[in-house]
């Protein structure tokens, strides 16, 4: 079961059985004359029903799970105080367990920071006032040690999501990104630019004569050529002009300026590479198509515009640039 699915059912199935509870509990409570807290769980009751309906409409599971957290704390915190014993204070070890899971590593670590704090005031308030024997230093060290356990676990599973996501973004020869990621990119920096109306510019380049390359001197020697141009471009350049592998030997660059400012910036790229061409032993040369994004335009026309240029390029004698 994923990890969304259990979320979805803490969200369902555990409010629905809390709310049973509370309902369970509540003329007991009102019995006992704890009316303020019965009056808390009644209204806990309501708010949970209200954080389900709106759930099952807009499917926000952060703030789902939040509504769900701050009610069980606000809930057992006040019962502590209420009621002073140590199966109050045994129920409260599932918040850190909870804040964990449902809010994950980045926010449940701060969150997690005021429960330890919450629970140390109320362990030894609880010694004190308790009629049971409660060693508030003990209850103290158990309650630590298991938000620490599940903080790390949540830390754990943290870094092997983002080492997951980072893979799935990445080409492995290279380190930058592929052509899933420039997709997703481009799109976003489309959009970006039409409701800015600032110039967008698309560069696509390719390496020329590269199976020649492969067939001379060996798929080394080509790897080698991918990852020397990547490393000059990445030294060189700004950092939120971003270049992609999107094939074989294939490059983008999303550049966000204008065409005659995208087309300077490969003038100069390829001059560097020329001068590390002998200095490395690069083995060959660039062909470049750019364009410049048009209000009408759709990734598909975008993208598609500026590799027709370079393969015009290519055809035109390549270690050029062309432009439209």
């Amino acid at each position: 079961m994923s990890r969304q699915k259990i979320t979805e059912f803490i969200i369902y199935y555990g409010s629905s059985i809390a709310v049973i509870t509370l309902l369970v509990l509540i003329p007991f409570e009102i019995k006992n004359g704890f009316y303020l807290l019965s009056l808390c769980e009644s209204l806990s009751v309501i708010i949970l029903i209200i954080n389900i309906l709106i759930f099952k409409k807009y499917r926000n599971y952060s703030a789902a799970s939040s509504v769900i957290l701050i009610l069980l704390y606000l809930l057992l915190t006040f019962a502590l105080f209420v009621n002073n014993t140590q199966q109050a204070m045994i129920w409260y070890f599932l918040l850190p367990v909870v804040s964990s899971f449902l809010l994950g590593y980045r926010i449940s670590r701060p969150v997690n920071i005021i429960i330890v704090i919450s629970f140390i005031f109320e362990a030894y308030y609880i010694e004190y006032h308790s009629p049971d024997k409660v060693n508030a230093f003990f209850a103290i060290l158990a309650f630590v040690a298991l938000t620490a356990v599940s903080t790390l676990h949540e830390y754990t599973r943290f870094l092997a999501i983002e080492e997951a996501e980072k893979l799935s973004i990445t080409d492995p020869l290279t380190g930058i990104f592929n052509r899933r990621h420039f997709d997703i990119e481009l799109k976003k920096y489309m959009q970006d630019a039409k409701r800015s109306g600032l110039p967008l510019s698309l560069v696509i380049f390719d390496l020329d004569h590269f199976k020649k390359i492969n067939d001379q001197f060996g798929h080394k020697m080509g790897d080698r050529a991918l990852i020397t141009i990547t490393k000059i471009f990445i030294e060189n350049f700004r950092s939120n002009d971003q270049l992609f592998r999107i094939g074989g030997e294939e490059f983008a660059v999303i550049a966000c300026m204008n065409l005659l400012r995208a087309s300077q910036m490969m003038e100069r790229f390829m001059e560097i590479l020329s001068e590390k061409k002998d200095e490395d032993g690069y083995p060959g040369t660039i062909s470049v198509g750019i364009t410049e994004m048009l209000k009408s335009d759709t990734e598909e026309s975008f993208h598609h515009r500026a590799d027709t240029v370079m393969y015009g390029a290519k055809k035109s004698g390549r270690n050029k640039i062309c432009t439209v």
